[in-house]
């Protein structure tokens, strides 16, 4: 999640009146204390952040970042291009 849409997120229980607690049971599979502390938090699940990007009626490509990841330990370039 980006920090306009974590920002957004921290911002929706003042709008909507409602408690964090209000709003994890809405959006379900999370804690009202994930949510308070989703600034600071270096672990979060795919399905968590799933459910509070459709919470928040985002598309997920908003919210998301591809990051290639590289292997410490490359394959040949022969077995890696199948030739």
């Amino acid at each position: 999640m980006g920090h306009h849409e974590l920002k957004r997120l921290r911002g929706q229980p003042a709008a909507k009146r409602a408690t964090w607690k209000q709003v994890a049971e809405e959006i379900g599979g999370c804690t009202p204390g994930m949510l308070s502390g989703l600034g600071k938090t270096r672990h979060l699940s795919f399905p968590q952040a799933m459910r509070m990007v459709a919470w928040l009626g985002q598309p997920a490509a908003r919210c998301t970042v591809l990051r290639v990841l590289r292997s410490p330990h490359p394959l040949p370039m022969e077995r890696a291009t199948g030739g």
